[in-house]
This record gives structure tokens, sequence and C-alpha cells, in this order.
């Protein structure tokens, strides 16, 4: 269904225009009928139609009806829920994923009371297996992999059947949730169910399903299946859906009522942009930690692919002894450094297992889904081959990464078990440990730890899964790291009406702030203001000044404003507006309110430094020539001392000395673009425009905006506007 198409109907049946989506959808229907006759949709069409009909005519007879908004509403619902139906009778004709599971779950009817009865049953034959006696055991092995591989595949089918399940009703909810939370059913099969919840509701919402999830989340005992059930309502909630269901916004606020709630939603909210930083974790790691870990390796791959034990360098035993031990200390180093990484949030696996997830294991949709379980029937080699190293219980007892690549180790040796020299494969059995960090079981059950990894779980499907584009996304990654307004659930307009957000939101925003995520952190801003909470004033004007835009219509110095009339002997506020002054091009502002601040801490570099540039910017050079003499004499190599001297020099119309300074600066290592930018200022104030041109061209950055910010201070140097047209064609020319 094209997403016009989508967005139209869903914009006039939240509109509650009945009359107007029930024509839209005549009309799609008549020109796709054969999506819509599979749930028997152009009839309830009909149905519905003729219900409104009769509403209308008796408006135009004249009754009075105290009741027609509500049976207005009630039209609009079922035309939401047949709206649904088309959606999955067209996701099963044109999505691979819904058109394969719907063939393998034909035969199979979703009744929860037989699903249920069907799990209880592969556990009591487990369970009886294993009584058998040790002498049989031989011959109970085939069997107990054979109930193990109905199980996994009964579990499989079961999750295809929830996925592309049409609207569910309230019987079907409850009973759905009461298997899920069976203390007889087994995690292997409940917790791919709550995933499967999530995708269907996800891809198309239905109101029962997301209530089965919140129902999990609130009574479950099983962290992992509470966990699993918080990100499956949060992930497929939508403000959408609470503009739609009572029942759902009623859920919500109940929900968020709870502080415990709000705590989660928000650890889960910032969970969910570390998750979005893999590729940064993976480059980094690749780039500063691998290196080290690596020269420390005692084996190697030979030119057959078998594993052999390196030689000693007994060159460089003789002239370098302590080599040995430096290594050792750099491999420590990197490794904990990883560790450190692990425990503040970041994804330090992705990269490592990431290319694994081509491996024909991951085809089974299931397969991202089903918990880390040594009988799994697609590994069972591999554990026979590695018994006596315990790799599977050790795996499944302290390792802190998540399910999916538990299993790309496990392929990953099984690839390579037969290859390993017998030093080698002892010293993995004796020694190797999936937790180098030491995380201790408590914090490995813990909510946070269990939600982290589920979501690294879900981070792998939506970015690996070879049909990820089947379904709506959870994640941005690759260079768009925004999260789509349907997914970024801490600015729902029914999440933030909630009471008690206050604190809650403003975490949220410093931890956006810290990662430098204004576009975020302005959405949170906006949608949680707040003008009584100097806290709140401070971090709106930060939002502002580092995105360089208003937020909420307001620009970083009127935010600060606020915080200074709330607050007048905040120093916060008041570096707050010398730093927004000054990147908004008020220069005379900045420099009396860093003329306050110095009056206040004179000995402060920093207010001595940007209290200097805002100095020469402002044409105070009497004040500002004391403070960069006494920087320049104590930081001559500052790199934001040397920018400052070449300014002053500007302003001094000592060209030559700010040439030669600019010119410095733009070829450290430190340089951006603007120092580039502004060699060219020197260079053209200096009478060299040839050499500016190319200096302008070279630092990539849209001239026309900076020369049209800047022109006060190019006009003070007799720059008029047609010596800036002219420049910008010199440009034009030269780049052409």
């Amino acid at each position: 269904m094209p997403d016009f198409i989508y967005k139209n109907a869903i914009r006039l049946m939240r509109d509650r225009n009945a009359g107007e989506a029930l024509r839209y959808l005549h009309g799609y229907v008549k020109e796709n009928t054969r999506h819509a006759a599979e749930y028997g949709i152009p009839e309830q069409l009909e149905e519905i139609q003729a219900d409104y009909d009769r509403m209308r005519d008796f408006m135009l007879d004249g009754f009075q009806d105290a009741d027609r908004d509500k049976v207005n509403d009630r039209i609009c619902h079922r035309l939401v829920r047949l709206f649904s139906l088309l959606r999955l009778a067209e996701s099963k004709q044109h999505k691979s994923v819904y058109r394969d599971a719907a063939a393998r779950t034909a035969a199979f009817t979703l009744d929860p009371s037989a699903v249920r009865q069907q799990l209880e049953t592969f556990v009591t034959d487990l369970a009886l297996a294993g009584l058998e006696d040790d002498a049989a055991d031989s011959a109970r092995k085939p069997t107990v992999a054979q109930i193990h591989q109905r199980y996994h595949y009964y579990v499989s089918v079961l999750f295809d059947a929830v996925l592309v399940s049409p609207i569910w009703d309230k019987g079907m909810e409850e009973g759905m949730t009461s298997l899920i939370l069976s203390p007889t059913v087994e995690p292997v099969a409940s917790l791919p169910v709550v995933s499967a919840v999530m995708l269907s509701a996800m891809n198309i919402f239905d109101p029962r399903k997301w209530m089965t999830l919140v129902s999990v989340y609130e009574k479950a005992d099983d962290e992992r299946l509470r966990q699993r059930a918080l990100i499956g309502w949060l992930l497929a909630l939508t403000d959408e859906a609470c503009d739609f269901w009572p029942e759902v916004r009623s859920a919500l606020s109940r929900l968020l009522a709870d502080a415990t709630v709000r705590r989660e939603v928000l650890e889960c909210q910032m969970q969910i942009f570390y998750c979005m930083d893999a590729d940064q974790d993976k480059e980094t790691i690749m780039r500063e930690i691998i290196p080290n870990l690596m020269k420390g390796q005692t084996f190697r791959l030979d030119e057959n692919g078998e594993f052999v034990e390196k030689e000693d360098d007994v060159t460089e035993d003789i002239l370098d002894p302590d080599a040995a031990d430096r290594k050792m200390e750099q491999m420590e180093a990197s490794m904990r450094r990883m560790m450190n990484m692990q425990k503040a949030g970041s994804d330090i696996y992705f990269g490592g297992f990431s290319h694994m997830k081509r491996m024909s294991f991951f085809i089974p949709i299931i397969n991202w889904f089903v918990p880390f379980y040594p009988e799994h029937p697609d590994i069972a080699g591999i554990r026979e081959k590695t018994a006596d190293l315990q790799l599977f219980e050790k795996l499944a007892q302290d390792a802190p990464f998540c399910d999916s690549d538990k299993y790309s180790f496990v392929l990953a040796i099984g690839n390579v078990i037969d290859k390993m020299p017998p030093a080698m494969r002892e010293m993995m059995g004796a020694s190797v440990s999936f937790n180098p960090g030491e995380i201790g079981s408590e914090e490995l059950q813990s909510a946070t730890f269990v939600r982290r990894q589920y979501l690294q779980d879900l981070y792998r499907f939506f970015r690996l899964y070879s049909s990820q584009a089947q379904f709506e996304q959870a994640f941005r990654y690759s260079g768009d790291t925004r999260l789509s307004k349907d997914r970024f659930f801490m600015v729902y307009d029914h999440v933030g009406e909630t009471v008690g957000w206050g604190d809650t939101s403003r975490q949220l925003l410093r931890f956006l702030l810290k990662r430098k995520d204004y576009e975020h952190a302005a959405r949170v801003a906006e949608a949680y203001r707040d003008e009584t909470s100097p806290a709140y004033l401070l971090q709106a004007g930060h939002t502002a000044l580092g995105s360089g835009k208003t937020v909420g219509g307001l620009s970083a110095t009127e935010w600060f404003e606020k915080a200074l009339r709330l607050s007048p002997d905040s120093l916060k506020a008041r570096e707050g507006y010398a730093r927004a002054a000054y990147a908004e091009g008020d220069y005379s502002a900045a420099a009396d309110a860093y003329d306050a601040l110095l009056a206040q801490d004179p000995d402060n570099e920093n207010y001595q430094l940007l209290g200097a540039m805002s100095f020469v910017r402002s044409d105070r050079l009497e004040k500002a020539q004391p403070l960069l003499a006494r920087l320049d004499y104590l930081h001559p190599e500052h790199l934001h001392v040397r920018r400052a001297m070449a300014w002053y020099s500007l302003y001094q119309k000592d060209f030559p000395k700010a040439e030669e300074i600019f010119r410095e600066i733009s070829q450290a290592s430190e340089a951006d673009a603007y120092d580039r930018f502004h060699l060219g200022y020197g260079l053209w104030l200096g009478g060299k425009g040839r050499e500016a041109v190319g200096a302008f061209l070279s630092s990539g950055i849209p001239a026309e905006d900076v020369f049209s910010k800047d022109f006060p201070f190019l006009s003070a140097f007799g720059v008029t506007r047609v010596d800036v047209q002219l420049m910008l064609d010199s440009m034009k020319e030269r780049r052409s």
C-alpha cells in the first residue's frame, strides 16, 4: 500500500470524518478487489456504509441523538479495523515474510488453549525422556533431539501465526496473555511469542495485541518477559493509536502514572540511542583497541587455514626484554577500556558479530528472537563436538552479550573447532571466559542489563535481517541516527502530557546534550516545556545554542535571559547568555556579559579567552590587548589563543600578521573548515583577493551565508555588497 494512501486514510479516520473515509476506502477496495476478498472486506465495508447512511438519514430527518458522536466514533473504529485487515491482506500478497508465514500456517489454528496444551505436552515429553535409565542413554539421545526438533518447529510456526494474525478480540488477548505468562510454558516459546506480538503490532497496530504486551509487562515474574513486553508496547505505540483507541490512551496514562515505569521508559529510550551508536563504537574498537589485543595473540592461521602456535621472537627478547610486559599491559588496558565502554552502555560486540548474521542459521525469522539455549536443534552438532569444553554452559550462564551474538559465536566455533590444535582447544576449555569484565550475576539479571541485551538483539534484526525492509523500523543507522517520530516515544503527545515527567524529561535532555544530539534534544525540550524550572531553561538554552536554531520559537539568548530573570545570580545562566550572544553575532552584548564575568572571576582563563574574542569582534581592542598578551605568553601554542590573536591582528589591520597566523592555524591537525575560511578573510582584506578565492573554496563552507552574517564586519573594512557579489562570482567561476 502506497504511503500516501495509508496517511490519507489515517488522517480521515483520526479526524472522525467517517463519510469521506468510507468513500476513500470504497475507491481503494474497488481497485484492489483481490486483496480485499480474503477477509470479506467488501461485505464488511457495505455493512459499515449502511450504518453510516442510517446515522446520516436520522440526522437529516431531524431526529436528535445524544449518542451520535459515539456512534460516529464506533464507525471510525470499525473502519480502522477494516483498514488494518486490508493492509494485512496486502502484506500477505506483496511481502515475502508475510506470504511465507501465511503459507506455513495455513493449517494452523491460533487457539491459545490448544497451543498451550501442545507446548505443555512437549515439556512433559522432555521430562519423561529425562527419567529413562542411564543404561538407555545412548538410545534416548535421538529421542530427546527429536523432541527438541519438533518443539522448535512448532514454536517457529506459532511465531509465524502470531505475526500474520488478523485483529484480535478480547478473548484472544486474554488467552494469549495467559499462554505467555503460564509457568508451564518454557521461555524458549513464550519469549519469541512476545516478539511476534510486537512485530505484528508495529507493522499493523492492533489494540488487543498492544494490551497483551502491557499485561505481560505488568504481570510477568520473569524479567526477560517483562523487558521484552516493555520494549514491545513502547515500539508498537503511536500517537495515532492513542487517538483512535480510548483503552490504549487509558492504559498508557495508568502506566506512566507510576514513577518506576517512567524510569524504565526513560532508560529504554536512552538505550535505543546507545544501540544506534553501534557503527561508531565499532570504528573506535577496530581503530583503537583491537590492534593492541592482536599483538598479544599466541596463535596464527597458516597457509592451510590451520591454527599453529607462534614461535617466540628471540631477537626481541634480547633487544627489548620488557616488550612482552608492555604488550600485556597494552592488552589489559585495551580490554579495560572495552569493558568500560560496555558498562557505559555501548554495544561493543556488534562489529565483531555482525558479519556472521549472513549464516543460514539466521534465514528463519524465529532464530533472531529465540533465547539462547544449548538444545537448539540447529546447533546440536556443534554442541556434541565441544561437549568437553562446556562452552554452551558458560555462554548460557554468564556471557554478557545478546542471544543473537551467542548463536553467532557458537556457529563461528563450529567452523573452526576441527582445525584447532590440541593446545589451543585445551586452553579454551580451561581458561576461556565470556565475562572478562566480571559482570556479576545480579547485574546480568537486572532489568537494565536484560533490556539492553534484547534491544541489541532487535538492533541486529532490524539492521541485518535479509528482509528487514518489510518491517516498520525501530532504529536508524549509517549516517541517519534520527529516530522517526513514531518511534521516538518520549516525545509523543500522549506520553508527554502525563503528569510527573519533569525530572525524567530533564534527565533525557541532559543525556542528549551530552551526546551533542541537538535535534532530538530540541524535540524533547519542546515536548516538555517548563519555564518555571531553572534547569529546564538552561537546557533549552544550550539546545538552541548547540543547534544554532530556535527551540520553541526562542533563540539561545532569549532562553538564557529567561533563566537570568528567574535566577539573577545564576552563574551558569550568565555564562550561557555570554556564549549565546557571541554565537548569534551580538558581540557587543557578549563583551558586556564577559566583562561582568571577568569582574567576578578575573583569573578564569575561559572568561579571558572568550572575553578577549568578544572585545575584538566588538572593536574594543584596548580591553582585548592585555588579556591576549597574557594568554599568548602562557599558552603560545594553544589553537584558540592563536585564533584570537589572528582576529586581533585583523582588527588592527595588520593583514600580513593575520594571514600568517590564519595560515599556520589552517595547517594544524586540529584545524576546522572555518579556519581555512577565515584565512580567506586575511587574504581578501590584505589585498590578495585571488588567493582568497582559493581559501574560501577549500573550506567547503557555503560562502554566501557566512558573508551575509559577517557583512557588518566586512563593511567596517570598506567591503561593499558589490565586492561580496564579485567575490561570490569569482568563486563560482573558479569552481566551474
